[in-house]
């Protein structure tokens, strides 16, 4: 993994071993994925490479609630270098069972 200071983001993942799996990219070029780490696929938390920032940041929730929260504006900040989907509508996350 590359270090701290090269300047491609992997520092904030720094002292650990992430396995990606990468399910959705945006218009400008952030990709979104799960850290597979886990044996277990609903206990993958879902990570976002902003290209823009250079950097991973980590959500403890997987990809739709990630998503509902995303379109409700429900995180601290947009996650995402391109705003479009941000807080943009009325979204309810239903789980089926």
């Amino acid at each position: 993994m590359a270090g701290p200071s090269d300047g491609t983001g992997w520092s904030s993942l720094e002292g650990t071993s992430p396995r990606l799996i990468a399910w959705a990219a945006t218009s400008s070029a952030d990709i979104v994925c799960w850290d597979a780490t886990s044996e277990d696929p609903a206990a993958w938390p879902t990570l976002v490479f902003n290209r823009g920032e250079m950097r991973f940041s980590r959500y403890e929730c997987e990809m739709a609630k990630f998503l509902t929260h995303l379109l409700q504006g429900a995180f601290p900040e947009c996650s995402l270098s391109d705003h479009t989907l941000w807080a943009q509508a009325a979204a309810a996350f239903k789980q089926l069972r």
